[in-house]
C-alpha cells in the first residue's frame, strides 16, 4: 500500500509541477525553410526578394544562416543545392532558446543584434509552432508571419511539387 501511495504522490507531483517546454534538435542537415506570408495568408512570391529564413536547431541553439532574401537562397541553391547542408559547420549558432518565453503553443528562440543609428540594437524573437508549420518573426520594430516550404520552393529547375497535375508529374 505504501508502494501505492508513493507512485500516487510522485505521479501527482509531475503533473501538477511546472510544465517544461522542449526546444528543436534537428540532424545536422536538416534544414528548415521559411518564406513569409502575404496578409491573405499566402506564401508570398519567390521571385521577389522578400523575406526569408534558413534555420538549422541543435537544442538550445539555432543559426539563420544570416540569408533573409529569396533571391539570396535561390542562388546559393542553384550554385549547389546542398549549400546550407554543407555550410551548418562553418556558421554561428547565435539564436538561443528562451525557455521563459515559450509555452505549449510556442517554443522561442532570440537572438541580440547589434544595430548601428536608428535601428541599433534590438533582440529578435522567432514564434515557433509545435509542429513547426508556421514561425512569427518579431522585433522592436516589426513583426511578420512566416510558413514552413519545401527546399523544393526556391529550386527553379527539376521536378516540384507545384508541377503536379491529375498526380502526374510533368516537367
Amino acid at each position: 500500500m505504501k508502494k501505492i501511495l508513493s507512485l500516487l504522490v510522485v505521479l501527482f507531483s509531475t503533473w501538477s509541477g511546472n510544465v517544461a517546454f522542449a526546444q528543436f534538435y534537428d540532424d545536422e542537415d536538416e534544414i528548415l525553410f521559411y518564406q513569409c506570408v502575404l496578409l491573405n495568408g499566402q506564401v508570398n512570391d519567390s521571385s521577389t526578394n522578400s523575406c526569408s529564413y534558413v534555420f538549422n536547431f541543435d537544442g538550445n541553439k539555432a543559426t539563420t544562416f544570416d540569408d533573409d532574401g529569396t533571391l539570396d537562397i535561390k542562388s546559393n541553391l542553384k550554385n549547389n543545392n546542398n549549400y546550407y547542408e554543407g555550410k551548418v559547420f562553418d556558421v554561428k549558432f547565435d539564436v538561443k532558446y528562451r525557455s521563459d518565453l515559450s509555452s505549449s503553443s510556442w517554443i522561442v528562440y532570440s537572438r541580440y543584434e547589434t544595430g548601428i543609428g536608428y535601428f541599433g540594437p534590438w533582440t529578435s524573437y522567432w514564434y515557433f509552432s509545435r509542429d513547426r508549420k508556421t514561425m512569427i518573426y518579431k522585433d522592436s520594430h516589426n513583426e511578420w508571419t512566416y510558413k514552413l516550404v519545401e527546399k523544393s520552393y526556391y529550386v527553379e529547375e527539376g521536378r516540384r511539387r507545384s508541377n503536379l497535375n491529375d498526380e502526374k508529374i510533368y516537367e
